[in-house]
């Protein structure tokens, strides 16, 4: 077993991480014909007289022959020896490298490779694009990688043998060498995102057998606190609010632990639900947690829980990474001692010296930003308190309980009382101008807007997309002192400050990129501008859009997108004009969302993943999760030949952490 580990661990981990961007082709070229400037080509060359100018930062350039024409390797700062050798004048070499043409001449500056003529077997047909980690070059992340494949052990088989014969999947080790040595290997990918699935759904499926038999803290109480919470508000709740606040009442009395997951649109009201049920924690006896996933969040949320509980004998204490020294040992004192009776916070919660006296209820808000090991080290904070996760970016139905399978779920649809629907309009980049003098005009008013650009600095890699730290200055030449600028690369002081100085009206315009996309409450903002919004997924610009119109104020968000739109990103912008509805929207985004999105993966609700595409691979979750619970039943404590084999793949995806809940006496 522990040698298992130790070959896991260090190889077949490492193969699974560092999966490859995209694939250089190395093969070997009879000419230059159809090749374009910047592309990456092997070609046979005859070496020809070396051309050192001796001058200092002037190129050494080394003219060669192929077989329809000529070509020129450049170097700068040269090894002049090395360069001899390893290009002998008069020789044949294969050479590999980027190409480009300079003044009508091909060149080829600093090759990738080069080797004798007889080495072609070694030359692979293609090479590998790792994401760069650490600092460490292409060449090292390739040699490790094959190191770590070379030595790959043959673990024993954990998917079902008729399901593995019937979709002609490859063994996990010929997977994963697959998968790291050709560009287009379809079977080794669906092997390797089914091995993913199912380790989720075995992780998830113990933890639900595990939460069933659990006692959780019994939460009965009369219901004064929330009667008086409820009685002082200005508004009326909603129907879904009513019913999801008697459900998850219910579910918290016990005797069983609850975990359910609360699904609601943007501005639907979630936090109000958790916060009475929180309160009827409080009314136990017993201290309640709600988890953000950032520290501005996580503020104003207390902030927003303090206010609602202004006249209630409740104490609300909010702990995040800010928070040092004494302010931190007074904070941790008073709810160890049980005097903080709701405690806000990030994942500062769950670490290493954060105790509580008795915790009987967790809320985790924007679930998807935490995954089931984080939710495990929560549980085991008090005795199996119940925990409650929030999302406002509905999930597929399709996929609620393929990727949620441990959890119940509970939907809250409607909007509250008097919100407009937000208008949502479409404009080309050109009409830049014409938007800056509307917004002008716009300010005038009193109202305040959001504009969100996709980067924070404009990028090499990524030239066409605006960066905000570029669009903040230019904006402040037209508003001046009234522009604030917030991005996820600033300190967490200096988004506190940009945050508050919005709040507060003292700026009247936030430029920002997505860190704003979560829970941020300003109220006198109406007004949302996306920029270069075809390069956002659905679900994301659903959750920025819902940033305004959070009032009775008409909230209005304008989309700004480059030509030329894809057929994509067309669909994209059309459904966001036609719908303000997140549940209808993300089964649209599911339908049109692709794996090239540039702006990152956390668009859908759903968990990142390292090979499965849930928009690919929904039939393998079903499949997967049918599995799962066959296997549990037949085998509880996984302890069979086949038990076994999923304990490692367990370890593998890192889903180990529920191997303590197994039944093996």
């Amino acid at each position: 077993w522990n040698f298992v580990y130790l070959y896991a661990d260090v190889m077949c981990r490492n193969c699974m991480a560092r999966r490859p961007l995209r694939f250089i082709d190395r093969r070997l070229r009879d000419d230059l014909t159809g090749v374009q400037s910047g592309q990456t080509v092997t070609l046979k060359l005859r070496i020809g007289a070396h051309a050192n100018p001796g001058r200092k930062g002037s190129p050494y350039k080394i003219p060669c022959l192929h077989t329809h024409g000529g070509l020129t390797l450049i170097f700068f700062h040269p090894r002049v020896s090395w360069l001899q050798h390893q290009f002998p004048e008069g020789e044949e070499r294969l050479v590999s490298g980027k190409i480009e043409l300079y003044q009508g001449a091909w060149q080829m500056t600093h090759p990738d490779l080069s080797l004798p003529i007889d080495q072609l077997s070694a030359l692979p047909a293609f090479d590998p694009l790792y994401p760069n980690r650490a600092g460490l070059g292409q060449h090292t992340l390739r040699k490790a990688i094959e190191g770590a494949l070379a030595r790959l052990p043959n673990l024993p088989e954990w998917a079902d043998l008729s399901l593995k014969s019937q979709k002609d999947w490859p063994d996990f080790k010929v997977a994963l060498h697959h998968l790291h040595r050709e560009p287009d290997a379809p079977k080794a990918l669906e092997r390797l995102a089914y091995d993913e699935v199912l380790a989720g759904q075995v992780a998830l499926a113990i933890l639900r057998a595990n939460r069933t038999a659990a006692k959780g803290p019994n939460l009965s109480a009369p219901g004064a606190l929330r009667q008086a919470l409820l009685a002082a508000l200005p508004f009326s709740l909603s129907n879904d609010q009513i019913q999801a606040i008697a459900t998850l009442s219910a579910q918290i009395k016990g005797p069983a632990q609850a975990m359910t997951l609360i699904q609601g649109d943007v501005g639907s009201g979630k936090t109000l639900v958790a916060l009475a049920l929180m309160l009827q924690a409080v009314e136990a006896g017993k201290q309640a947690a709600l988890m953000a996933p950032t520290e501005i969040l996580a503020r104003q949320h207390a902030q927003t829980l303090a206010a609602l509980t202004h006249d209630l004998p409740v104490h609300i204490a909010c702990l995040t990474g800010k928070d040092k020294g004494a302010s931190r040992h007074k904070l941790l004192k008073q709810i160890e001692q049980g005097h903080a009776q709701i405690i806000v916070g990030t994942h500062t919660l769950f670490q290493e010296g954060v105790g509580f006296k008795e915790m009987g209820l967790v809320v985790i808000d924007e679930q998807h930003r935490f995954g089931v090991q984080q939710r495990l080290a929560l549980s085991h904070k008090g005795r199996a308190p119940h925990l409650i996760l929030m999302s406002a970016t509905p999930i597929p139905r399709t996929l609620v309980m393929a990727a949620y399978g441990d959890l119940e779920v509970v939907e809250i649809r409607e909007k509250p009382l008097g919100r407009l629907p937000i208008k949502t309009l479409a404009k080309p980049a050109a009409a830049l101008p014409e938007v800056i003098e509307s917004l002008g005009r716009l300010l005038k008013t009193g109202q305040q807007a959001y504009w969100i650009c996709p980067l924070v600095e404009e990028s090499e890699a990524l030239p066409n997309l605006t960066g905000a730290t570029e669009r903040y200055e230019m904006l402040k030449t037209h508003f001046g002192a009234h522009v604030g600028l917030i991005h996820g690369q600033m300190s967490p002081a200096d988004k506190d400050s940009a945050m508050s100085a919005f709040k507060a009206g003292k700026t009247k315009i936030l430029v920002a990129t997505t860190v704003i996309e979560v829970g941020v409450d300003v109220p006198g903002a109406t007004f949302m501008l996306i920029e270069q919004a075809e390069r956002f997924g659905l679900a994301q610009m659903h959750q920025i859009r819902g940033r305004v119109g959070r009032g009775t104020a008409q909230g209005t968000c304008l989309m700004l997108y480059s030509h030329p739109l894809s057929s994509l990103a067309k669909q994209r912008l059309q459904a966001m004009r036609a719908s303000n509805d997140g549940f209808e929207l993300s089964e649209q985004d599911l339908k049109l969302r692709g794996g090239g999105e540039i702006l990152g993966t956390r668009q859908s609700g759903l968990p990142e993943t390292r090979f499965a595409d849930y928009s690919l691979h929904t039939g393998l979750m079903a499949v997967a999760r049918k599995d799962a619970q066959l296997l549990l039943t037949q085998d509880p404590a996984l302890s069979t030949p086949r038990g076994m084999a999923v304990r490692n793949l367990l370890y593998l995806f890192e889903r180990d952490q529920v191997a303590p809940l197994l039944k093996i006496g």
